[in-house]
């Protein structure tokens, strides 16, 4: 005979509130959590589109951070902000 106390069986009341917020976090997973991770590992690849990703390392953020348009552009983007409120 087993001598099992109350606190450790198996209660579907303490189990059930788990399935009914699972939708959630199983759709949060594969609509936000997977593309934002994807996104963040392709930011490091130079890709096309059609052909193989070849790895670029820093090399697309040098290109967004130090061109020289980058200053005209924040200016005009910052100007869109503005007037757009």
């Amino acid at each position: 005979m087993s001598v099992v106390s109350n606190s450790r069986r198996f209660r579907p009341e303490k189990v059930a509130p788990y399935f009914f917020i699972s939708p959630f976090y199983i759709i949060f997973t594969i609509f936000f959590l997977l593309p934002t991770v994807a996104s963040f590992i392709l930011a490091f690849y130079k890709w096309k589109g059609v052909k193989a990703p070849k790895p670029r390392g820093w090399g697309n953020f040098e290109y967004l951070f130090f061109k020289d348009q980058i200053l005209s552009n924040l200016l005009r983007e910052y100007l869109f902000i503005i007037f757009s409120l």
